[in-house]
């Protein structure tokens, strides 16, 4: 389990630099923060 939540960790970390790097960090809406970024994560951990 320890494993998977630091490749979940690592992932959510590389899909947040893709989103930073882009640009679109700044006009991220909240409903698309939820979906990209909290609900990825949280999906594996509840």
């Amino acid at each position: 389990m320890q494993n998977q939540a630091k490749e979940k960790i690592k992932a959510l970390a590389e899909k947040y630099e893709l989103v930073r790097n882009s640009g679109k960090l700044k006009s991220y809406t909240e409903e698309e923060t939820k979906k990209d970024l909290i609900l990825f994560f949280r999906g594996e951990f509840v």
